[in-house]
């Protein structure tokens, strides 16, 4: 729980809406796991559940290294749909955004609804799913 903590924390910086939401909904999730684990009572159950609350901390770790990488990525998909462009009113090269819908759609509908899957939906037998959603969304080739 302190390494999700310190990674949370460190990420305070990306304060973007969703994606800070999303952050914060992370710390909160591994609070709740850690509390529920700490309310069990039976010691033989709680040593059952240990190796279970710990793959769901490092999985829960995981996707918020995942999360804080979306920027980034979409930074760089941006830069993969620029092409350079002859301007002969001022004789230059100029950047120009390409697949304009394609890239808007990324930025508005696709970002956003994986960004409140998980928020929305985030358990300890889905995290797998999650991450690599997040892994794989700049993937696809547009």
């Amino acid at each position: 729980m302190k390494l999700l903590d310190q990674r949370v924390d460190s990420l305070a910086t990306i304060n973007d809406g969703a994606i800070g939401k999303t952050i914060s909904s992370l710390k909160i999730t591994g609070n709740e796991i850690v509390s529920e684990y700490s309310e069990l009572k039976d010691i033989s159950e709680r040593i059952n559940r240990a190796d279970q609350l710990v793959n769901c901390l490092d999985s829960l770790n995981t996707l918020a290294l995942e999360v804080s990488e979306v920027p980034a990525r979409s930074a760089a998909i941006n830069q993969e749909y620029m092409d350079r462009v002859w301007n002969p009113f001022t004789s230059t090269l100029m950047d120009e955004q390409i697949k304009k819908p394609v890239l808007e759609a990324y930025e508005n509908v696709l970002l956003p609804y994986l960004l409140e899957q998980v928020q929305n939906t985030i358990t300890c037998d889905n995290l797998g799913g999650l991450i690599a959603q997040l892994k794989n969304h700049c993937l696809v080739r547009f």
